[in-house]
């Protein structure tokens, strides 16, 4: 009896189906790219393929941030303004399989003044919107990240309904790491959009009505299982040789008597949002603060000021807030294929790392979506 030959061209061999994955990456562009964020996601998403990502071209017009990203990633994201962006430069990229965007929140913030689509920094945005539908050759895939708030924005319903005349079906977040195992409570929403049903007449002139009912889905794991658990903060805190610049300066405690401040203990399973202004003075608002003395004080009497400062507060650093926000900043690790871990340059402060962490994203409630969506 002899051995049938493997035949080398047959596409449902796995070793086949492997190469070809990595002879045919999937590729992407990543619109407000930020220090990378959504690029790390999808390199999580994929992650289970082994499959290659090239992220064709990253745009941003944050120069800091753009330092960041190309000391991690080899690539210069580039500062064109978006609303000048044309359908011939989209083009030029080639073959496109998604497209990763977080725009600026602001116009969706009280901060902001919610002026939603009338704020000027809603123009790129909107911009690609009306870019979308003009493309010979569309991305399969689309995500979108930004804060709550959006999902009941006017850019939202824009959005939707673009997607839904070219024949994307549309998925809805919003969702906090604190469900994926993480101790850090970021509620943002998601949108996940996929070709199933690609239009061919998109000049047609015939009034359409979108659909723009909102079907959230805020619960995590979607198949009704047990919750994550989610490990102590201890596990994301470094050992630090000297405490002292972490530590939050005295005055910012006894300018606010009896202000109860957000303070976790190593122990904790939760922290709250991490905001660009985290690191400042603006300790009312920005993140939470880690109790290092005292130890044996559980429960913080905000009403004697002095004693909280005796607890010894500081800030995070800004390497245990990547890790609450999942970047690989230790190493390259092995469950991100071809992803390298998010460097900061000497040159960036830590003021700045901290503003840009504030201003970004978590990478494993990312990846973990985009896979749900688009790879399962």
């Amino acid at each position: 009896m002899t051995g049938q030959k493997r035949n080398p061209n047959n596409e449902d061999d796995p070793a086949s189906k492997r190469n070809k994955e990595e002879d045919n990456p999937l590729t992407a562009l990543e619109f407000f790219s930020g220090i990378g964020g959504l690029h790390y996601g999808l390199c999580h998403a994929v992650a289970h393929q082994n499959r290659r990502v090239s992220v064709r071209a990253a745009f941003d017009i944050n120069t800091v941030a753009n330092t960041v990203y190309a000391a991690s990633f080899g690539v210069q994201p580039r500062t064109r303004t978006l609303d000048c962006v044309t359908v011939k430069d989209i083009s030029a990229f080639g073959h496109i399989d998604l497209w990763l965007l977080s725009p600026p929140c602001q116009p969706f913030t009280q901060g902001g003044n919610c002026l939603d689509d009338k704020d000027e920094r809603s123009k790129p945005l909107l911009h690609l919107i009306q870019l979308l539908p003009l493309l010979p050759a569309k991305p399969k895939f689309i995500f979108l990240e930004n804060v709550p708030n959006f999902e009941t924005s006017a850019c939202r319903n824009l959005l939707v309904a673009c997607l839904q005349k070219l024949g994307y079906s549309i998925d809805e977040f919003i969702l906090s790491p604190m469900q994926f195992g993480i101790p850090n409570d970021r509620r943002r929403y998601y949108l996940a959009a996929k070709m199933v049903s690609p239009t061919t007449d998109t000049s047609s002139n015939e009034p359409i009505t979108p659909d723009l009912t909102l079907n959230l889905k805020t619960t995590w794991p979607l198949d009704g299982s047990d919750p994550v658990s989610v490990p102590p903060l201890s596990e994301y805190l470094e050992t630090l040789d000297d405490v002292a610049p972490f530590l939050v300066p005295t005055q910012y405690i006894t300018k606010r008597p009896t202000f109860r401040f957000d303070v976790v203990r190593p122990d904790s399973t939760r922290t709250s949002t991490v905001t660009k202004s985290y690191g400042t003075k603006m300790v009312t608002r920005s993140g939470s603060l880690l109790q290092t003395q005292k130890m044996e004080v559980v429960q913080p009497n905000f009403e004697d000021n002095a004693s909280i400062v005796e607890l010894g507060l500081r800030f995070l650093t800004p390497r245990e807030v990547a890790r609450l926000h999942a970047f690989p900043i230790d190493d390259a690790t092995d469950n991100l294929p071809h992803a390298t871990k998010l460097v900061f340059p000497e040159s960036i402060s830590v003021a700045q790392q901290y503003k840009l962490l504030g201003n970004s994203l978590n990478v494993k409630v990312i990846g973990d979506l985009m896979k749900h969506c688009f790879f399962s």
